[in-house]
């Protein structure tokens, strides 16, 4: 460690351990800390009159206690109301925060899981939609989607799915495709 480091170091355990309204052992520790921050140094070539009476590299200083911010009434009351507001509509007496808090948490829960099961239910409906709509061409869903790997036709289930549905004449024509590609192919 540097001279200067030291002194300093010692100077501000010793102003540390005067000041008893700064606490237990916590004082040496957060005041040592604060007093070797870039804010409390002087200008590094300032003559040694016009530093302090101990002669340290660095300012008296006053102790940083960062309070925390405290949360106001009128803040807590308007998270009490919006979680009601939220509740609203729920069975039971949501009136209570006690009770709608519980409710509101769980139906986040349901939201946060059925937004993953809307995904899987969508997947199966398309699949359903064409595997009704491939064996009418005298396939099966499990064949069309091999051969459509390898014949190298890059449409997706839902695409496939809405053709099969609302355009049966073009969907005809990609299982023509499919079935003519997968031959040259297999």
């Amino acid at each position: 460690m540097s001279k200067a480091y030291q002194q300093a170091r010692s100077t501000a355990l010793t102003s540390a351990s005067s000041r008893s309204y700064l606490g237990h052992g916590f004082a040496a520790r957060s005041v040592s800390c604060v007093a070797l921050t870039t804010r409390n140094l002087l200008k590094p070539f300032q003559p040694l009159q016009q530093l302090g009476s101990t002669g340290s590299l660095f300012q008296p200083m006053a102790p940083l206690v960062q309070q925390l911010q405290a949360r106001t009434f009128a803040s807590r009351r308007f998270h009490k109301k919006k979680i009601i507001r939220l509740a609203k509509g729920y069975r039971g007496r949501t009136n209570c925060y006690r009770i709608a808090i519980r409710r509101v948490e769980k139906a986040w829960m349901y939201a946060y899981r059925d937004r993953k099961m809307k995904k899987r239910e969508m997947r199966k409906l398309w699949i359903e939609r064409l595997n009704a709509g491939v064996r009418q061409h005298g396939l099966t869903y499990s064949k069309f989607i091999n051969m459509l790997h390898k014949s190298g036709v890059s449409l997706n289930r839902r695409m496939l799915a809405d053709l099969a549905g609302m355009e049966p004449f073009s969907f005809k024509a990609v299982v023509d495709v499919v079935k003519m590609r997968s031959k040259f192919v297999g």
